[in-house]
This record gives structure tokens, C-alpha cells and sequence, in this order.
């Protein structure tokens, strides 16, 4: 009989896919794991109802959600996993989540590094910013439709419209692809 039980050590950042992000926590030993509070509904909900998410510590399985747990991999250790664990420690009950500059992986990152940062929301901004460039040339398309036959009108509205909306999926694509295969999120 085997064991298929994975095996982490203290201080590993995991991370778990979600729909649309990746969700991450810090392993603290014993099948524990301490993490910025996850679901979207808890972060709306809970902050509407004054009820925050926070930093708490919860069991590996209720951390997973029954969803495959990668570990996210440094070049180099800058604290000791006591120490690491100690930074997260000192932060239960900590709230005050956003999204774009204090979530889950900005608190995990932080334990480890000293430093706040998010590979998510770096790669969001670059979406963001290829959108916004397929938006400008897909509305510079649209409006030279204008003068142009009926015929070609719809061809130039739907080539407007496929290089706004393809540019953003490509990207965000071209970001997941990129992130998975540097085992970061």
C-alpha cells in the first residue's frame, strides 16, 4: 500500500488553481496551512456584510479544496522556514485584503521574501495593457468602417472586434502558459 499522501515541507508556498487565478498559502507543517481567506464570494460577501477575509491558518484539505496543490519555487531562501512561518504568524487575523496590492499571494510572497508582490496581478496589468492597444486598434478599424460599403463594413466591424477581444485572450493566455511553466501561479 502506498502512500500518495503529497509531502511538503514548512514554509512552502503552494498554490491551487481556481477559475480565472490562482488561490496561494504557505505550509506550516502538521497538514496546516495559513493563507488570506479564498473564495470570491467570501471576499465580496464578507467585506459587504463588514466581515472581512483575513490571515488564518485552516487544514491542508480545507486549503485545497480537493484541488491538485503545486508548490511555487525560489532560487533562494531569504528567511529561515522558522522565520518564514514566524512572518505569518505574526499576521492571523490580519484583514484588509485587495485585490490588486494585498491578497493571498501577496501575503505568501511577503512571508518569504520580505517583499509584497504578485505575479497575478503583474501579469493582469500586461493584459490589461494589450487589451487596451487591441481596443484602440479595433476602434480605429471601426471607425474608418464608416466610409466604407455595407459589404465591407461588416468585415471591417468584425475584424475591429476579433483584434480588440483576440489581442486580450492571447495575452492572457501567453501569461497562464508563461507563469505554469515558471511554477509560480
Amino acid at each position: 500500500m502506498s502512500d500518495s499522501k503529497p509531502k511538503f515541507r514548512v514554509a512552502d508556498h503552494l498554490f491551487i488553481d481556481c477559475p480565472g487565478y490562482s488561490h496561494h498559502g504557505l505550509y506550516a507543517g502538521d497538514d496546516r496551512v495559513i493563507h488570506f481567506e479564498s473564495t470570491p464570494a467570501r471576499k465580496f460577501l464578507g467585506t459587504l456584510k463588514g466581515d472581512e477575509p483575513a490571515i488564518c491558518e485552516v487544514s491542508l484539505a480545507e486549503f485545497s479544496g480537493g484541488k491538485q496543490i503545486h508548490v511555487r519555487d525560489y532560487d533562494e531562501d531569504v528567511f529561515s522556514p522558522k522565520e518564514t512561518i514566524e512572518r505569518a504568524l505574526s499576521r492571523l487575523g490580519e484583514k484588509g485584503y485587495l485585490l490588486h496590492e494585498n491578497n493571498c499571494e501577496h501575503f505568501v510572497v511577503w512571508c518569504k521574501t520580505g517583499e509584497s508582490s504578485s505575479t497575478q496581478v503583474d501579469s493582469a496589468k500586461r493584459v490589461v495593457q494589450t487589451g487596451a492597444t487591441g481596443i484602440a486598434v479595433g476602434s480605429a478599424i471601426l471607425r474608418s468602417a464608416k466610409v466604407l460599403p455595407v459589404p465591407y463594413k461588416f468585415l471591417a466591424y468584425g475584424a475591429g472586434a476579433a483584434i480588440a477581444v483576440g489581442a486580450t485572450t492571447y495575452k492572457l493566455i501567453v501569461e497562464k502558459k508563461s507563469n505554469r511553466a515558471r511554477s509560480v501561479s
